[in-house]
């Protein structure tokens, strides 16, 4: 079902609500707000949506994300936080801490950063806050 979903979404002018195209930057500001987004140009700021976001091969978001859903095929430069379905594609480069329920990583991703998980769907209210480990040399 999310699968169908996502493909439908991710086609420029499927039901995204905001998209910054590629060839774009967009060098400060905020996203908050109810719909999707898309990012297939340069992004310097934070996104705060309920709704899904896309995060296009071009799309660079330099800022941290929480969302609903994401799908990202680009970097992004921050932390995320999805209630739902987090899913990194081969060409993917996520550098920050991810918090999610379900994620999936595709062979070829890069992924940098702690990864917290629930069981369940956790209340976004609650920031994002995971401790680092110093190990013993």
């Amino acid at each position: 079902m999310i699968s169908k979903y996502l493909k439908k979404s991710t086609e420029p002018g499927g039901d995204v609500s905001t998209f910054v195209g590629e060839g774009i930057e967009l060098s400060s500001g905020n996203i908050k707000g109810c719909g999707s987004v898309r990012v297939d140009g340069i992004m310097s700021g934070n996104v705060d949506i309920d709704g899904d976001l896309f995060i296009g091969d071009a799309g660079h978001l330099k800022g941290n994300a929480s969302a609903n859903y994401a799908y990202i095929t680009g970097r992004l430069d921050g932390s995320v936080f999805v209630t739902g379905l987090l899913h990194l594609t081969s060409s993917a480069n996520v550098q920050g801490d991810i918090g999610c329920t379900t994620i999936l990583i595709e062979e070829g991703a890069v992924f940098g950063g702690n990864c917290r998980m629930a069981g369940k769907v956790v209340e976004r209210s609650a920031p994002l806050v995971l401790e680092r480990k110093e190990r013993a040399v």
